[in-house]
């Protein structure tokens, strides 16, 4: 009796292995809100600077009713960042170096902690294979594409690439949200399965025009989710590994 209840329950290295995966898609999920929050900083700063440089960047118009001619001259991308001030240049420069550092973040949460940990959840049950390789054929697969397509992109082809680059991007969130929607059967967590349906619904809007404003709110929403499910899903399975740790020692 005892050998077959060994033999049913998840091994001590699924268990580990799974306990990594959880933890590293939290930290995946950690990092997405946090380039989220610095791409809403750039997008906000890059505003207050096109608005406080307007002038700069258009001809004055004064009204012929006063007796004076409208200033038609248009001034050249030079000219334009000369009359900038040096508070304008340095928040449009911060603004350029946000949006690169919250790209740098998303490269490292989807391939440094998303990538793997979707591939040992799937060595902790087998049920996790399908999405994890959905998201490994999606993200990786669509970034090299777009990266060949955009080298490629005068010659012809890298328009075509890019647009199989897109949809490989749009089939790793199909995986992203069947994981998520399997990890709510897994742990019986409702957040888990919001976060499912909110990437689902936030990949239908993308798609649409107008949208991707709604699209990319509800994506955020999910990855918030996504980390606060995963805190009882860690502790959780954290217990599961304490209790098998517990009966190899018994058993030794």
């Amino acid at each position: 009796m005892v050998r077959i209840e060994l033999s049913e329950a998840p091994s001590r290295e699924s268990l580990e292995a799974g306990l990594r995966g959880l933890k590293d898609l939290r930290s995946a999920s950690l990092l997405m809100i946090i380039a989220f929050i610095l791409l809403t900083l750039a997008l906000g700063i890059l505003v207050f600077t096109v608005l406080a440089s307007f002038s700069a960047f258009f001809p004055s118009t004064v009204s012929p009713g006063m007796g004076m001619e409208p200033d038609t001259h248009m001034p050249r991308p030079e000219e334009i960042f000369e009359t900038l001030p040096p508070l304008i240049l340095s928040m449009l420069v911060l603004s350029v170096v946000l949006v690169i550092t919250s790209l740098v973040v998303v490269a490292i949460a989807v391939f440094g902690k998303l990538l793997p940990g979707a591939s040992k959840l799937s060595m902790y049950r087998p049920g996790f294979s399908t999405s994890a390789t959905l998201i490994k054929v999606g993200f990786l697969g669509g970034l090299i594409l777009f990266i060949i397509g955009l080298a490629t992109l005068f010659i012809g082809i890298g328009v075509f690439l890019a647009i199989v680059a897109i949809i490989l991007f749009l089939i790793g969130t199909i995986g992203l949200a069947i994981l998520s929607l399997k990890l709510g059967s897994e742990f019986n967590e409702l957040t888990f399965t919001i976060a499912g349906v909110l990437f689902i619904v936030s990949l239908i809007l993308y798609i649409l025009p107008r949208t991707s404003v709604v699209a990319s709110i509800l994506t955020v929403v999910a990855w918030i989710l996504l980390y606060v499910g995963l805190g009882p899903a860690i502790e959780e399975l954290g217990k599961k590994l304490q209790q098998a740790l517990g009966q190899s020692a018994q058993l030794i």
